[in-house]
């Protein structure tokens, strides 16, 4: 009888650990680690934010009525959900006359007017000009008074990055709405912190062409300039090699009038074979390659036969291509004449960078010289990266939190809390600083929002237990407590039977015995 209860304790005890103990243990060891995320204020970021950027513009004039132009300007220029143009009028100063009278062209003036500081525009009138509007390499916009109205506020809107995505309100964050179409255009690169230019330099027939290519006077001459003008939306990292004997990768044809050979179609397929040599993939981060290309010595000259009547060409996010077709009676090594190389090697890197601003035909330009980027084409990109960075960071940050309540099984660490949280604060410190007109600032705070909301989207850690659903979870751990509890189960039951069965027994024992003593 003891050894029974000690049998049925035994079954008690072991059950009892298994569902009091063992059981919370398993389902403790087996659960998702998720952090909270702030679903409600990413939920709300196109709900209730709208970016409208302050724009202030100063109007200088000689001859006109200044403060009846400035309400025009304001009113044609401010874009409901992008700008807020506001125009302060002002009459030429002594300053300002003395400063024109003695500039020789408005190259002069231009160069002589002092530095802004409140304002992003100087609209300023001049006797006479080139064009009816001409645009100055630091933030000043000359028109003379005979101008259109109409033409004035079409260059200040495209100036000011009109047709760049500048609403995340209005977004439909499913990726096919005319705004993030324009934030995915092809060729400018995304926005990063820093830019790798690599020029290379290919001589299929070194043999043949002994040519000298002195590319790093040239980066110091020409890219310096430019990169220097551009280091407060990314840090350009020049380098340079050579590469012999690579293959054309396409066969051209004679052209048609003059001697040489030409290339119509199947431009990408020159890319080919520099690839492979290349080595771009050791450079950290995006990489823009400007190639220099001798054609071989059997194709000579070689041209691009093309709207532009150019021979160089642009590979999206890629970077770019240029003939160049040595003297055939060159003796001895050729000495390349690096200006024009450069100039479109740089005409090439403005636009990978998103420098593609298409201005009315009765407009100006005054020469960009060793600058190579004139002062508001700066707050242009500033404007265009921000909005660009800001738009991203709002549609990775809302498409990682809708997977994340989806699929409930995926892991959310820290790290990642951490970079959604950050990027979502970025995004609105950069909103505020894009409203105040406060550029540079607005642009870093949304860069730093786009790589955390990279960081938090890519994050491996999510990955841990995405092909580990809950069914899948129970398949292969309900088993384990199959072996163990069945017998349990079968061993409670006999027991509970024998122990039923010799308490009847007893019992009925113990009735006979009374019966029994009753009877004597």
């Amino acid at each position: 009888m003891n050894k029974i209860k000690e049998t049925q304790y035994a079954s008690h005890l072991f059950i009892f650990i298994m569902l009091g103990l063992g059981l919370p243990l398993w389902w403790k060891t087996t659960e998702v680690y998720r952090q909270e995320l702030p679903y409600k204020d990413v939920e709300s970021l196109r709900e209730s934010f709208q970016i409208v950027q302050e724009v202030r513009l100063i109007l200088k004039v000689k001859s006109i009525n200044g403060g009846e132009l400035a309400k025009v300007i304001a009113k044609e220029c401010s874009l409901p959900g992008k700008f807020s143009v506001v125009v302060t009028p002002s009459n030429y100063s002594v300053e300002d006359e003395t400063l024109s009278y003695l500039a020789l062209n408005l190259e002069d003036f231009d160069a002589s007017l002092p530095e802004l500081e409140h304002y992003h525009l100087q609209i300023i009138e001049v006797d006479k000009s080139e064009k009816p509007v001409v645009l100055g390499r630091r933030r000043n916009l000359f028109f003379e008074k005979k101008t259109s109205l109409n033409l004035l506020a079409a260059v200040i809107r495209s100036i000011l990055a009109e047709e760049g995505p500048t609403s995340v309100v209005n977004q439909d964050f499913d990726g096919t709405s005319d705004l993030w179409n324009q934030l995915s255009k092809l060729r400018r690169f995304a926005s990063s912190s820093f830019l790798n230019v690599l020029f290379t330099f290919s001589n299929p027939d070194p043999e043949l062409f002994d040519i000298d290519w002195p590319i790093e006077a040239a980066i110091e001459e020409y890219l310096q300039p430019f990169a220097d003008n551009l280091k407060d939306i990314v840090d350009i990292r020049p380098s340079s090699q050579h590469i012999y004997f690579a293959p054309l990768g396409v066969t051209p044809r004679k052209a048609l009038h003059g001697d040489g050979y030409e290339i119509s179609t199947d431009l990408s397929l020159l890319i080919n074979p520099l690839e492979s040599k290349l080595g771009e993939q050791v450079l950290p981060g995006p990489t823009a390659n400007l190639v220099l290309l001798v054609p071989p010595a059997r194709f000579h000259p070689l041209h691009l036969k093309n709207r532009e009547n150019s021979d160089s060409f642009i590979v999206h996010r890629w970077g770019g291509i240029a003939f160049y077709n040595p003297p055939k009676d060159s003796n001895g090594t050729h000495w390349i004449d690096m200006q024009p190389v450069m100039e479109t090697f740089i005409g090439q890197l403005r636009l990978l960078i998103g420098l593609d601003i298409k201005l009315p035909k009765d407009v100006a330009r005054i020469s960009l010289n060793e600058k190579a980027i004139a002062d508001w084409e700066v707050d242009y990109l500033l404007r265009l990266k921000t909005i660009e960075n800001i738009a991203y960071s709002t549609k990775a940050i809302k498409s990682l939190t809708a997977l994340l309540e989806t699929i409930t099984n995926i892991v959310i660490s820290n790290d990642v809390a951490s970079n959604v949280s950050s990027s979502l604060e970025s995004i609105k410190k950069s909103s505020r600083l894009f409203e105040k007109g406060m550029l540079k600032e607005s642009y870093k705070e949304s860069l730093a929002a786009s790589e955390r909301a990279d960081a938090a989207f890519f994050d491996p850690s999510m990955l841990a237990l995405l092909y580990f659903p809950s069914d899948q979870k129970y398949a292969i751990y309900v088993p384990l407590f199959l072996p163990v509890g069945i017998p349990v189960l079968l061993s409670t039951w006999s027991l509970l039977k024998s122990f039923f069965a010799s308490s009847k027994t007893e019992k009925s024992n113990i009735n006979e015995q009374k019966e029994k003593h009753h009877q004597d």
